[in-house]
């Protein structure tokens, strides 16, 4: 979320698996952040259930 919120992306490509947070809880923070709430979101992942295309869809990720 720093980089995020401090270098003025365009655009995100997130994976729901990473080391020490999960895909989802960037969303979900990027969501609670107006200054960075409209910056899509572009996620690629291994994790292919449609309960997990759901939540990151409903999480603000493209669609």
């Amino acid at each position: 979320m720093d980089f995020i919120t401090t270098q003025g992306v365009d655009l995100i490509m997130l994976d729901l698996s990473m080391q020490d947070t999960d895909g989802f809880q960037v969303l979900e923070a990027m969501s609670n952040d107006a200054s960075v709430s409209n910056i899509p979101v572009i996620v690629v992942s291994a994790r292919g259930h449609p309960d997990d295309k759901a939540l990151a869809k409903s999480l603000g990720a493209l669609g």
